[in-house]
């Protein structure tokens, strides 16, 4: 059985698959999410890639303010689930 790769997830060393990219919008909402794979595990411009499907389309969200941040499947449980789904005060329409 082959080794998972490690990242730093919130100043630890986990497997990637611990993790899970967070897509905000310009307002800070929660917009979208992906679980990371090998390639995207550990680069938040290769995850905005995959995630917007290209680079093109990633650089003109990143642009208009959007941003992706790395964090504990935990985390986005606890925090991000509930928004998306709109269970949450502080978001999740859209």
């Amino acid at each position: 059985m082959a080794a998972r790769k490690l990242i730093t997830i919130e100043g630890q060393q986990r497997p990637y698959t611990d993790g899970e990219w967070v897509v905000y919008a310009p307002d800070g909402s929660a917009w979208g999410s992906m679980r990371p794979g090998a390639r995207t595990a550990d680069d938040p411009v290769k995850a905005a890639r995959e995630f917007w499907g290209g680079s093109t389309e990633a650089m003109g969200y990143l642009v208009r303010g959007y941003r992706i941040e790395l964090m504990s499947r935990e985390r986005w449980q606890r925090e991000i689930f509930p928004q998306l789904l709109g269970d949450s005060p502080q978001g999740g329409e859209g």
